[in-house]
């Protein structure tokens, strides 16, 4: 038992041997848990680790046994190399970390404080305190002695394997390993010589001014391991181009208003402000024709009623924003290949492209019917047949399916569920104009807090599925996994976004088209009127970035964490660590693929429709900040060090993003030609404008109200509501009565045509732009690509001298 802190914490009681992991065991007499939990323990006694045994000393702790488990050196030699942690060329990577090209040394001259000099010299102090062999962290020691208990048996039937299984099954209550010591300082401490990496951290890392400096990669790789690390890595460079996004954002929305209230703007030239907002002109005291084809809740609405609602779409269907799409393709293309070369810089810095993932998983159920000796390697290995193969993909296929049957019906649901709220504000709010953006703001708050439950329940639901999958290795597994929780959350985010900006008024024509009315849930009658959905993604932008990025996320950061030293430092200063660090939280896998599904979200949000809203990056970088801050405390202070399996890097998560990031191409350019009406501007430019035709006369048509008795559906609908008829309303759309039918005139059919011709132009400019980028950006710098290629080598040879040294020997 301690008697006061140290600066290195974790070893038996003779304080030689470290401690490599923790288990805890529950002692409650049960012969046949305990029967169990012993067969697996002298199973690692006999495998050669060092097990120590101490009951709880706190209250709540008294029926709980703490298993301390230490790996001798021979024993962390011999299994590095079997499970790839072994790092090669650890020491000499040492001097590549924060390599400086000539551009970034003339930047740190001028900003120095946005560096981190030290890191170097931190990273070589550290290890140079690390317990034998020095070769390996004490985090290292920890991953290997924990995937030795994943695949050590506890019993002798044949899915008795695995630590998971205990903990599963609550056999074992919990395994974790230890932080190297406290957090802060002690009394008399040669912080020059003896020092932790956790008080490192504490000092240089977590504080306020550390969010405007670069994140210390390589100490938070030494100390959480890679994914921790990638995790923050990812953060800082997503955040530095949030920055260049900002600015952006705010020059364009500043163009744009200053465009808006200039006399000649396009916006009172065009006549839409004598139309909606003054009342004047050839549609004077003109009425909307329903957007729905239910009259209760879509009914006939003024003209004025709309004023503030076109003045916002207007000012977001400026002709700057043309060039904002453009820029936002370009930014998240760059950024996704800039992040691919920092990411294979940091897999080679970090050697994390050594680590195997074709372990086969302890979970996995084989299938000995099917196994097979291979003819290159000679090696027996469990091939699965051709049924299975086919079985599998149409579970998979399966999936899809079943969420698309999940999310189509619900989109259409939302798409009522809109008319309705807002009918029921404006019949509660007295201006039509600003009930109209608070029942948006209501409909997209249901739409945000019901998305969250449904990836809840999709979050314990994919493990059920993949568990049926039966994957053979991590990494297979890890993939399916993430897939299926990004994928189900992506559509339930997205869906009617891509609903309200790509499908909503694409098939409407005119009021009483019986083809469109008898539509699914009439979405060929649905439209935004004259305008078009670009107000309503904005709302529905706005609040899911607030909720999503602040609320659920950055308001953890106002809260401190609990720590396994209390704010005195001496109340648990004679409570064993192991003991203290129990009560931390845990950072498990589902944790870390919560955090990058939060920034994969994030990231779509920032480049798929943030034309509706281009200063949600601003949103999204204060929340992003905001939790950086809080989970550079929650790592550090509040959990336990995590043991995360290994995994090639973020490979996963970077196809995610890279699919993104190209899927945003094509949404901006379908955003810049349907959601713009830039093509219409430019098509009213040569005609409307010329003949003295406002935008409103150009682009709409007055409907005889009488009509809809024309046919008994439509009738049928029309002599249900009770309101207020006028003679006449406006519909989309430029059509004439012709031979007993709505036909559409010339001039709108030649405008259509401007927009197919607008949507290949900018299709053909957006891939230009973007193999420009990928031609230009190269994967590696010359420098490493030699490196690599050096380094290669070198292990080539080694291998070759130890199998003619050791023949006999099985490598």
């Amino acid at each position: 038992m301690e008697n006061k802190p140290k600066v290195f914490t974790g070893y038996f009681a003779d304080g030689v041997r470290r401690i490599d992991l923790v288990l805890v065991l529950r002692d409650d007499g049960n012969s046949q848990i305990e029967g169990i939990t012993n067969t697996f323990l002298l199973n690692a006694l006999k495998l050669g680790l060092e097990i120590e045994m101490e009951h709880g000393t706190m209250k709540r702790h008294r029926d709980l046994i703490f298993a301390k488990v230490h790996a001798p050196d021979s024993l962390i030699r011999q299994y590095a190399e079997i499970f790839s942690i072994q790092r090669h060329f650890k020491d000499s990577h040492v001097d590549f970390i924060n390599a400086e090209n000539s551009f970034m040394k003339y930047f740190k001259m001028i900003m120095p404080f946005f560096f981190n000099r030290r890191e170097r010299e931190w990273i070589k102090l550290v290890r140079n305190q690390y317990p034998n062999p020095k070769n390996y962290s004490t985090l290292e020691r920890s991953q290997i002695v924990y995937r030795i208990f994943l695949a050590l048996p506890f019993g002798n039937n044949e899915n008795y394997v695995g630590l998971e299984r205990l903990l599963k099954r609550n056999l074992i209550i919990d395994a974790y390993a230890l932080h190297d010591g406290p957090y802060f300082f002690l009394p008399k401490q040669d912080v020059a010589n003896v020092v932790n990496v956790r008080q490192i951290l504490y000092t240089n890392w977590i504080g306020a001014d550390a969010l405007l400096k670069a994140q210390p990669l390589s100490l938070l790789q030494e100390y959480f391991g890679e994914k921790i690390a990638f995790y923050f890595a990812f953060c800082e460079l997503f955040n530095r181009f949030l920055l260049l996004s900002c600015g952006a954002g705010i020059v364009m929305i500043y163009e744009a208003f200053k465009e808006l209230n200039l006399k000649t703007a396009l916006y009172k030239r065009r006549g839409v402000e004598n139309t909606f907002c003054l009342n004047v002109g050839s549609y004077k005291n003109s009425y909307m024709c329903p957007n729905c084809r239910d009259f209760n809740i879509c009914p006939f609405t003024r003209v004025t009623d709309h004023c503030k609602e076109v003045t916002l779409g207007f000012m977001l269907e400026s002709p700057y924003m043309i060039n904002y799409y453009i820029f936002i393709m370009i930014w998240g293309i760059i950024f996704i290949f800039v992040w691919k070369r920092r990411e294979h810089y940091l897999s080679w810095l970090w050697e994390s492209d050594c680590g195997s993932t074709s372990i086969l998983r302890p979970d996995h159920k084989a299938n000995f019917k099917t196994i097979k000796r291979s003819k290159v390697t000679g090696i027996l290995k469990n091939y699965d047949s051709v049924f299975t193969k086919i079985f599998n993909i149409i579970k998979s296929l399966a999936v899809v399916f079943a969420l698309l049957a999940v999310i189509f019906p619900m989109t259409l649901y939302w798409a009522n569920l809109q008319f309705r709220i807002i009918h029921k504000v404006k019949a509660e709010i007295k201006d039509p104009n600003y009930a109209h953006f608070a029942g948006l703001a209501i409909f997209s708050l249901i739409y945000v807090f019901v998305n969250v439950v449904f990836e809840k329940i999709m979050e314990k639901l994919s493990y059920v599925i993949v568990s049926f999958e039966n994957h053979k290795t991590q990494d297979s597994y890890e993939k399916s996994l993430i897939e299926k929780q990004f994928g189900s959350t992506f559509a339930f985010n997205f869906s009617y976004f891509i609903f309200l900006g790509f499908v909503k008024g694409r098939f409407y024509t005119f009021p009483y088209d019986i083809e469109m009315w008898n539509s699914i849930a009439g979405v060929g009658v649905m439209n935004c009127g004259v305008f078009t959905c670009v107000n309503e993604m904005c709302v529905l932008l706005i609040v899911n970035v607030l909720f999503k990025s602040i609320v659920f996320s950055g308001l953890s950061s106002l809260f401190r964490c609990r720590t396994d030293y209390n704010k005195t430092r001496t109340t648990n200063a004679n409570v064993p660590c192991w003991e203290r660090e129990y009560i931390l939280n845990n950072i498990s896998e589902q944790f870390y693929i919560n955090q990058f599904k939060d920034l994969a979200i994030q990231f779509a949000m920032s480049v798929l429709f943030v034309g509706a809203f281009p200063l949600a990056p601003i949103i999204i970088l204060i929340g992003n900040v905001l939790k950086m801050r809080y989970n550079s405390w929650y790592f550090l202070l509040g959990s336990r060090r995590p043991l995360l399996h290994d995994s090639l890097g973020i490979v996963n998560w970077r196809n995610i993003i890279t699919a993104i990031a190209f899927a945003s191409v094509i949404s901006n350019v379908l955003m810049m030609v349907l959601n713009t009406r830039t093509a219409q501007a430019e098509f009213y430019e040569w005609f409307g404008y010329q003949y003295n035709t406002d935008w409103v006369s150009f682009h709409s048509t007055l409907f005889d109200v009488s009509d809809f008795t024309k046919n008994a559906i439509v009738a049928k609908a029309y002599k249900k509501y009770k309101g207020f008829k006028p003679k006449k309303c406006i519909f989309p759309g430029r059509k004439q009565m012709y031979k007993g039918k709505m036909t559409p005139l010339i001039y709108e059919s030649r405008s259509k045509n401007t927009v197919m011709q607008k949507l290949i132009l900018f299709q053909h400019i957006a891939i230009i732009l973007v193999s420009a980028i990928v031609f230009v950006i190269n994967r590696d710098s010359k420098a490493v690509t030699e490196t690599v290629a050096i380094e290669k080598r070198i292990k080539e040879q080694c291998y070759i001298r130890q199998i003619k040294k050791e023949p006999n020997q099985t490598i």
